[in-house]
């Protein structure tokens, strides 16, 4: 969005309080957004994260983690996913340092499909989504939104492998949840997905 339509939005929305989980929880490994912060940071060589509006929602994120997970460890799969959208931020505000025409790009009209879980929207989707009138997003897109630093234009083979390699390890960890959702890198994905970025997803 510009800034101008995402200010005008959140000049609408309804301001949420944040939970603060400040009573002791279950004992474990206590998580610090600032440590995740410089992960990300080490990983990519970057520091600008943009507009900060994220670190309330990521707060109270980490905050509930640190006092319901329990966690042995921090070398675990959601952990490093928190640190993969910390990345995806620092590499999307560097993207757009370099590439400032992408905030002048226009969605002419923009579909919704609303339905209940394991109601058909996936498929309806994906169905919808291959009409050559329209243009839905690919799993791979949603897995690694941001273009790689030496990537030219319209050549992203190498973001496709990245999201075969994360439908493999989809499969392995949850082999069950294929026979709900299949997944496919070159499919059509809900994107809500991106919603992760924002620490706002219940993904």
């Amino acid at each position: 969005l510009t800034r101008d339509l995402r200010e005008d939005t959140m000049n609408k929305m309804t301001p949420v309080t944040m939970p603060n989980f400040t009573s002791k929880g279950r004992p474990g490994v206590q998580l610090s957004t600032t440590q995740l912060m410089e992960q990300a940071g080490k990983r990519t060589g970057l520091s600008d994260f943009g507009d900060n509006w994220f670190m309330d929602p990521f707060k109270a994120l980490i905050g509930f983690v640190n006092h319901e997970g329990g966690l042995k460890t921090a070398e675990v799969w959601p952990v490093r996913r928190v640190v993969d959208m910390l990345c995806d931020r620092l590499n999307m505000v560097e993207y757009i340092k370099r590439n400032p025409d992408v905030l002048k790009e226009e969605v002419d009209g923009a579909g919704i499909i609303v339905c209940h879980a394991r109601g058909g929207s996936t498929l309806t989707q994906r169905l919808v989504g291959r009409s050559p009138q329209l243009r839905a997003t690919y799993f791979w897109e949603l897995h690694t939104p941001v273009p790689l630093r030496d990537e030219k234009r319209g050549e992203f083979q190498r973001r496709i492998e990245i999201g075969n390699a994360e439908v493999r390890a989809w499969a392995e960890a949850l082999p069950e949840h294929s026979s709900m959702h299949p997944h496919d890198a070159q499919f059509h994905e809900e994107d809500l997905v991106l919603g992760d970025r924002g620490f706002l997803s219940y993904m």
